[in-house]
């Protein structure tokens, strides 16, 4: 969606910005990308497609999950059930991955939730 909008100096960033907006990478130097893209966010002052987004948490009534909706609790228990035994089968033959998934008090389930 990137150039749906005109470029234009909206979201050009500040001198603080243009110094300090830059991954959390060590080691690596974006100088050169910085003096490149100058005060634009992005290449050639191209402005995103806006999404508005909200958090679970904020939009509970069209989250569906058993705590909002009961039906669907007990409709996706047996295929929940039968997921989580494959997935720990498959994170078996990655015995360092499933020792930190569950050194987190977490599941295979959960860990590809979060992915």
């Amino acid at each position: 969606m990137m150039g749906l909008f005109p470029a234009s100096n909206v979201n050009d960033l500040t001198e603080w910005q243009q110094q300090n907006a830059v991954p959390p990478l060590d080691g690596v130097d974006f100088t050169e990308w910085q003096k490149e893209l100058g005060a634009n966010a992005l290449p050639y002052g191209l402005n995103i497609f806006p999404i508005q987004q909200v958090g679970r948490e904020a939009d509970f009534s069209l989250s569906l999950d058993s705590r909002n909706c009961p039906r669907y609790g007990a409709e996706i228990a047996g295929p929940q059930k039968e997921l989580n035994q494959q997935l720990n089968a498959q994170f078996a033959a990655y015995p360092q991955i499933m020792n930190m998934i569950t050194a987190e008090n977490s599941t295979p389930s959960a860990f590809c939730d979060y992915l």
